[in-house]
């Protein structure tokens, strides 16, 4: 069996004999703000205040300081995504410092959802609720559930509002538009899909701020499937990072993260992270080639930022 050559699909090739047919180039340039941008979010003082004013309201609505949300499509909804750390399947190597951060998120039980795999807690970490779903468009999260759930009535039975409401967190952890760059048969470009995703990421946003929750919005992995999606991811991170910094909400650049990983840490499908063989909760060095574990990694980080700085009210960044 041949092997494809990985400077070939970094490139955004698919060679003949190699998955695909033979095509010409595609070139992938990455917008400049997504490549700078830092990959923990920047918590400077005027975005504390503001993110200090949503946790407030939130506490009004009975949110809770030490929960929070999984939000977006399978990158979210897929198992590997923290439901390890929440079931204790962790190996912390340097990063024994994050212990603390996964006992403070996962020392509240919320209820269960539709997750695969259980284990004897139901966490922050392990649910996968009401607004995580693969094959999820932005749109999707604005939708009715049909039927909703019985605990969320009119006008709560809009996914996002539905997990919003079930679980009364502080923080959500968003992920959302890989699916938008594609049509509905999966292997096209869809010309409208980035009008779409743009106008449906503010108003999640807005949905999610409307809670008293504070949305911490993810840029999306590469894409190079199907290989004409290879130079959208760009241009999606850099709407992303430019709504979020609008919305003065915080950014988690997971693309940059996954830069010195192996293939960017995705999955032979070009679609998904890749979990390492140890398990995605391994978050020792040697498992950072594997994009859920560097997906695993940075989340705890960014919780522990957002914990410390914005609920605990420490210093902002410089």
């Amino acid at each position: 069996m041949r092997r494809c050559s990985t400077t070939l699909l970094v490139l955004g090739l698919l060679a003949a004999g190699c998955g695909g047919s033979s095509k010409a180039a595609i070139e992938v340039k990455t917008p400049a703000i997504v490549r700078t941008t830092p990959v923990l979010p920047v918590i400077d003082a005027a975005m504390k205040e503001r993110l200090r004013a949503v946790l407030a309201t939130g506490a009004t609505k009975g949110n809770r300081p030490d929960v929070f949300s999984k939000i977006g499509d399978s990158i979210t909804a897929i198992p590997d995504f923290l439901v390890p750390i929440g079931c204790g399947k962790v190996h912390y190597g340097r990063w024994a410092s994050l212990r603390p951060v996964v006992e403070r998120w996962s020392a509240t039980t919320v209820p269960r959802g539709w997750e695969l795999e259980r284990c004897g807690t139901s966490n922050s970490f392990t649910r996968v609720g009401s607004a995580a779903f693969p094959g999820w468009k932005t749109n999707d999260l604005l939708r009715t559930h049909t039927p909703h759930p019985a605990d969320c009535p009119p006008p709560l039975d809009v996914a996002v509002r539905c997990e919003l409401h079930q679980v009364q967190p502080s923080i959500a952890l968003l992920e959302i538009g890989t699916n938008d760059m594609v049509g509905p048969d999966g292997q096209s470009v869809d010309p409208d899909g980035f009008d779409r995703f743009r106008a449906g990421l503010r108003e999640v946003i807005a949905e999610i701020i409307d809670a008293g929750v504070i949305p911490v919005v993810s840029t999306l992995p590469p894409r190079r499937n199907p290989i004409e999606t290879a130079p959208l991811p760009g241009k999606w991170n850099a709407e992303i990072i430019r709504i979020a910094t609008e919305e003065q909400v915080p950014v988690w650049n997971y693309w940059r993260a996954l830069q010195s990983a192996s293939q960017t840490g995705m999955a032979y499908d070009w679609v998904h992270p890749s979990p390492a063989p140890s398990g995605a909760g391994d978050l020792r060095d040697k498992a950072m080639d594997w994009g859920f574990n560097v997906r695993n990694l940075t989340a705890l980080q960014v919780l522990e930022k957002l914990g410390r700085i914005v609920i605990d009210d420490g210093p902002p960044d410089a």
